[in-house]
């Protein structure tokens, strides 16, 4: 039997964290928002389950985002990269 040239893939999952449609939904516990080099740094998850992103300042697609939890932390440097970047 030979060999397959290539692995099969999962699919790629709907609760990524990139934008969809202009938005990025986060959810869980221990939600973190910040800046680090310019970049908007999120993540979020429940326990081992943690999603990250990292969003650059130019084409980053992103118009809203909604946080859905009760434990975590934004920067202020993160909520004026939102205002600066998110502006019409």
């Amino acid at each position: 039997m030979a060999a397959s040239a290539k692995l099969p893939q999962p699919p790629q999952s709907h609760n990524s964290l990139k934008p969809r449609h202009g938005v990025v939904t986060l959810c869980g516990y221990g939600i973190h928002v910040r800046v680090d080099r310019g970049h908007l740094l999120v993540d979020d998850g429940i326990g081992a389950d943690r999603r990250q992103c990292r969003l650059p300042r130019v084409g980053h697609e992103l118009k809203r985002l909604v946080v859905i939890g009760a434990d975590g932390m934004i920067s202020l440097a993160a909520l004026r990269w939102q205002i600066k970047t998110l502006r019409l």
